[in-house]
């Protein structure tokens, strides 16, 4: 026997949001109907076992709409399944909200604004660093020559810098624009590294921040964009950022 019910239909039963005679002729057509049954089935999720396991999420997630003025739901001894596919898109939901809720595109404006996006990724691609990753990575002679070509800023001399190790330089990009990563490690074998792109901001003096969580200090000079970032110490940061930029 084929019903056609709609999936709004059935999530309507299961909602109790159907009148008694809807729901009665529903029911009688689950008894007959194997496959009603299965979708209703595949359609039920488990909202309290949902709501345990991920309830600290939905306390820090922003404030959605609600269906006001429905009956609350009762369990149904046709329903014993339910869909992971589904439950899992509402863990999803959940967690891009509180994602959402505390991402850097939420913050205030003069929060925001503070932080460039290549700045930003350049941070979170540094905070992935650890000392193995740059040891014994020495670089071949003339990567820096062929790297400021290819970029159209002279970068030969930062190659050294007070308190580190030059370890190799590459090149990078971002949304298109060349961008050199020049990687270092520091007498306490912490990574670091030097990044140069292409900007459209005016010149910049020195700015000293904190970037994922890593010291950082960027300033801009003719049309191009420089971060140093690495370990905590913001005071050597800006130590060894103005000893390359008076140098590059």
């Amino acid at each position: 026997m084929t019903t056609h019910y709609s999936d709004t239909d059935l999530t309507a039963y299961l909602d109790r949001a159907l009148n008694t005679q809807e729901r009665t002729r529903l029911e009688a057509a689950l008894q007959a109907d194997a496959s009603l049954r299965a979708r209703v089935n595949a359609l039920d999720m488990p909202m309290d076992a949902l709501r345990e396991g991920f309830g600290h999420l939905a306390q820090r997630a922003p404030a959605a709409p609600t269906r006001p003025n429905l009956p609350a739901r009762a369990p149904s001894g046709l329903l014993r399944r339910s869909t992971p596919l589904l439950a899992a898109s509402l863990v999803g939901a959940v967690i891009a909200g509180v994602w959402m809720s505390q991402s850097p595109l939420n913050a205030p404006p003069s929060q925001t604004a503070a932080i460039d996006d290549w700045r930003m990724a350049v941070a979170q691609y540094q905070a992935l660093y650890v000392t193995e990753t740059l040891s014994g990575a020495g670089a071949p002679a003339g990567t820096l020559d062929a790297l400021s070509g290819t970029l159209g800023r002279d970068l030969q001399g930062a190659d050294t810098a007070p308190g580190l190790t030059f370890a190799r330089a590459q090149m990078l990009g971002f949304q298109g624009r060349p961008l050199v990563q020049i990687a270092y490690l520091s007498d306490q074998n912490a990574p670091f590294a030097l990044c140069v792109t292409p900007v459209s901001e005016a010149d910049a003096d020195l700015t000293v921040q904190q970037l994922a969580g890593l010291a950082a200090a960027h300033w801009v000079d003719g049309g191009y964009g420089f971060v140093l970032i690495g370990g905590d110490d913001l005071q050597a940061v800006t130590s060894i950022a103005q000893d390359l930029r008076h140098r590059l």
